[in-house]
């Protein structure tokens, strides 16, 4: 069982006049009145945690309902898997969510078909003393552990821009879909921190800024 402090943040960047990124924290995303200005702390040791960011693109109008909807399916397969019994199968989870969840904004982007838009999504599980990360796109989970800064979720030069594969959910492609999916499974250890961020943070922010956050993340740590 891992003792965990967690705190949330989500603001409004320069480029867009609404938030349409969002985030999972405590059973619950963010409502769209709070989304310009939000955070949260707190503390939990439950046996299965479950966080998330999800990171709206395209520009249609959409794109935070994709986000969303995205943490809502999460949702509901999160707390599924709590109140279940027996063995876990991250890759099995993974796909069985992600692949509703991109049916269904798949069908909430129909209207605009021909652009490129969805959500992206990063999300952290902590169950049985093991750290399982789940990446689509271009949000991110960081690992802070001895010092060194490592990125669990996300592929090497992973972009939503042009491109012959891109990834995000909202794809009418099951094929490009698995392709999307990235997993990872580590043993937990005590000291870990990690950071969830969407691109909103890490193409504003260097890797060198983002280990000194996690480095000294805050007095909400030392209380």
């Amino acid at each position: 069982m891992a003792r965990c402090i967690v705190q949330a943040l989500l603001r409004r960047g320069p480029a867009r006049e609404h938030n349409s990124d969002n985030l999972y924290l405590g059973d619950a995303w963010v409502p769209f009145g709070q989304r310009a200005s939000f955070s949260r702390a707190l503390a939990t040791e439950e046996a299965v945690q479950l966080y998330a960011v999800a990171g709206g693109i395209g520009g249609s109008g959409c794109d935070d309902l994709a986000a969303e909807t995205a943490l809502a399916v999460l949702a509901r397969h999160g707390q599924q898997l709590k109140a279940g019994r027996g063995g876990f199968d991250l890759a099995a989870f993974a796909w069985a969510f992600a692949e509703e969840a991109n049916a269904l904004i798949y069908r909430l982007l129909e209207p605009n078909l021909g652009l490129q838009a969805g959500t992206t999504l990063a999300v952290l599980l902590l169950i049985g003393g093991q750290a399982c990360t789940i990446g689509i796109g271009n949000s991110t989970v960081f690992l802070l552990r001895a010092g060194r800064l490592q990125d669990l979720s996300r592929e090497e030069g992973a972009s939503n821009g042009p491109g012959p594969s891109p990834a995000f959910l909202g794809l009418h492609d099951r094929q490009q879909l698995a392709r999307a999916i990235r997993i990872e499974r580590i043993a937990l250890q005590a000291g870990d921190r990690f950071l969830l961020a969407t691109n909103g943070v890490t193409d504003l922010r260097a890797p060198t800024d983002l280990k000194g956050v996690l480095t000294a993340p805050g007095i909400f740590v030392r209380q």
